[in-house]
């Protein structure tokens, strides 16, 4: 389990690794106070547009890189 404020650095990149090992992450999303379950790199995409816009081209850019290294499947 993660709890992630939207912005960490770290703990996204956590929750990438975890991810990308092919773990199933449950994530406490502390600016809505609800736990989201995350099994893919699409399910991490839905929680990071929840972010705000500032973040989110930082972290697709780390996504589809972790993708691109075959790290995380994203599906198309």
């Amino acid at each position: 389990m993660m709890l992630w404020d939207g912005e960490s650095k770290g703990t996204l990149n956590n929750i990438q690794n975890l991810l990308g090992a092919g773990k199933k992450t449950l994530v406490y999303f502390s600016p809505e106070r609800a736990f989201y379950r995350l099994v893919t790199g699409d399910d991490l995409m839905g929680l990071v547009a929840r972010c705000v816009q500032t973040l989110i081209a930082t972290a697709q850019r780390k996504i589809e890189k972790v993708a691109a290294a075959g790290q995380l499947a994203l599906q198309e």
